[in-house]
């Protein structure tokens, strides 16, 4: 069991080196018609503020990936006591575990969910950290439809024909999260300002390719899923039979009998 769980931790981790690999090449170089990787001796490519980048990309500033009227804003300041039946309302804390369980989340009332409609959520957004762990990011999945979120997420729509995909990826590459951290202040408890959040620089293909360059990265993020859930079943089954073996509620004397005879 050690052994599988050494073999599938190292698989996680080539992986995802892999997968920075790709963010790196793909988020400076992007994709041809052909579904090549660009290269600067047979492409256009121009000086931008982040370096070199295809000839057909723009940088803009974040908030541009926005629809009008629906800018990047935080939510419910002081959420109370927990309301049975009330508005679910996600956190910081969720975030940063991963996967979100609706079923655990704080609840507001619905006279407090009111006062912060703008933050209501769609699903399809984005969610960023903004306090203590700053730049965790999350897209909210279609079940979380009608929910809030907390003071310590941004939320950000972003407005069609963009890839909503394709900025949740650009928002984790290293890139964007060293900027994100170069503009954090607190000295205590690290803060990320709206502002610049919402300006922070951004490389924007046309949708059609912000689409495909989703496609691949998200291929594997769900080749990192696989063997992340793989890990998790394999640790509890060595739990399972640590429990069963060393408290003696299975018993090993048929083993030892049988290696005994041979």
């Amino acid at each position: 069991m050690d052994r599988a769980i050494e073999q599938t931790e190292a698989l996680i981790a080539k992986y995802q080196r892999i997968k920075a690999g790709l963010m790196q090449d793909l988020l400076a170089r992007g994709i041809d018609e052909h579904g090549h990787l660009r290269d600067p001796t047979t492409h256009k490519f121009k000086p931008s503020p982040l370096g070199h980048i295809p000839m057909a990309w723009e940088v803009v500033p974040l908030s541009d990936f926005c629809p009008p009227g629906s800018p990047i804003t935080y939510g419910v300041l002081k959420p109370g006591e927990y309301a049975p039946n009330g508005i679910p309302l996600l956190q910081i804390e969720d975030v940063i575990h991963g996967d979100i369980d609706s079923d655990a989340l704080h609840r507001i009332s619905r006279s407090l969910d009111a006062q912060y409609a703008r933050t209501r959520l769609k699903g399809g957004e984005i969610v960023v950290s903004l306090v203590g762990t700053i730049g965790k990011v999350a897209q909210i999945p279609s079940h979380l439809s009608g929910a809030n979120l907390h003071r310590n997420l941004a939320r950000i729509e972003v407005a069609l024909p963009n890839s909503s995909e394709y900025l949740y990826q650009v928002l984790q590459s290293q890139n964007v999260q060293k900027a994100i951290k170069d503009t954090t202040f607190g000295s205590t408890q690290s803060l990320l300002n709206l502002g610049a959040l919402r300006s922070l620089l951004i490389p924007r293909p046309e949708p059609s390719e912000q689409g495909s360059l989703a496609s691949i990265l998200n291929a594997q993020d769900a080749i990192l899923r696989a063997e992340s859930e793989s890990l998790s079943k394999l640790i509890r089954l060595k739990a399972g039979l640590m429990q069963d073996l060393l408290t003696g509620e299975v018993s090993v004397e048929p083993l030892l009998e049988t290696q005994t005879a041979s």
